[in-house]
Protein backbone atom coordinates (compact mmCIF):
# COMPACT_ATOMS: atom_id res chain seq x y z
CA UNK A 1 0.00 0.00 0.00
CA UNK A 2 2.81 2.41 0.90
CA UNK A 3 4.67 1.64 -2.31
CA UNK A 4 1.52 2.14 -4.37
CA UNK A 5 0.64 5.46 -2.75
CA UNK A 6 4.19 6.82 -3.04
CA UNK A 7 4.42 5.53 -6.61
CA UNK A 8 1.25 7.33 -7.61
CA UNK A 9 2.44 10.50 -5.89
CA UNK A 10 5.79 10.25 -7.68
CA UNK A 11 4.09 9.92 -11.06
CA UNK A 12 2.30 13.23 -10.54
CA UNK A 13 5.54 15.02 -9.62
CA UNK A 14 8.25 13.69 -11.97
CA UNK A 15 11.11 15.34 -10.07
CA UNK A 16 10.41 12.96 -7.18
CA UNK A 17 10.69 9.77 -9.21
CA UNK A 18 14.41 9.11 -8.75
CA UNK A 19 14.63 10.51 -5.23
CA UNK A 20 11.60 8.70 -3.84
CA UNK A 21 12.71 5.13 -4.53
CA UNK A 22 15.03 4.92 -1.48
CA UNK A 23 12.32 6.53 0.66
CA UNK A 24 9.79 3.98 -0.56
CA UNK A 25 12.21 1.14 0.14
CA UNK A 26 12.83 2.51 3.63
CA UNK A 27 9.11 2.78 4.41
CA UNK A 28 8.43 -0.73 3.10
CA UNK A 29 11.30 -2.10 5.21
CA UNK A 30 10.05 -0.25 8.26
CA UNK A 31 6.52 -1.58 7.80
CA UNK A 32 7.83 -5.10 7.18
CA UNK A 33 9.93 -4.94 10.34
CA UNK A 34 6.98 -3.88 12.45
CA UNK A 35 4.80 -6.60 10.92
CA UNK A 36 7.49 -9.23 11.45
CA UNK A 37 7.66 -8.29 15.12
CA UNK A 38 3.91 -8.05 15.64
CA UNK A 39 3.26 -11.37 13.90
CA UNK A 40 5.92 -13.09 15.98
CA UNK A 41 8.27 -13.94 13.11
CA UNK A 42 11.06 -12.10 14.92
CA UNK A 43 11.00 -11.73 18.70
CA UNK A 44 13.45 -8.82 18.93
CA UNK A 45 12.04 -5.55 17.59
CA UNK A 46 15.40 -3.99 16.71
CA UNK A 47 16.54 -7.11 14.85
CA UNK A 48 13.26 -7.20 12.92
CA UNK A 49 13.72 -3.60 11.83
CA UNK A 50 17.37 -4.02 10.89
CA UNK A 51 16.77 -7.21 8.91
CA UNK A 52 13.79 -5.84 7.01
CA UNK A 53 15.39 -2.47 6.34
CA UNK A 54 18.55 -4.17 5.08
CA UNK A 55 16.51 -6.43 2.81
CA UNK A 56 14.41 -3.62 1.36
CA UNK A 57 17.31 -1.24 0.82
CA UNK A 58 19.52 -3.93 -0.74
CA UNK A 59 16.71 -4.97 -3.08
CA UNK A 60 16.53 -1.42 -4.41
CA UNK A 61 20.31 -1.20 -4.67
CA UNK A 62 20.52 -4.51 -6.52
CA UNK A 63 17.86 -3.37 -8.98
CA UNK A 64 19.72 -0.09 -9.61
CA UNK A 65 23.03 -1.90 -10.08
CA UNK A 66 21.56 -4.34 -12.62
CA UNK A 67 19.62 -1.63 -14.45
CA UNK A 68 22.71 0.43 -15.29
Amino acid sequence: VITFVLGEFSKKFEWLVTNSIPVQNFLVGLLAGVLAYVCGIETNFVEALVLCLAASMSAGGTYDALKK
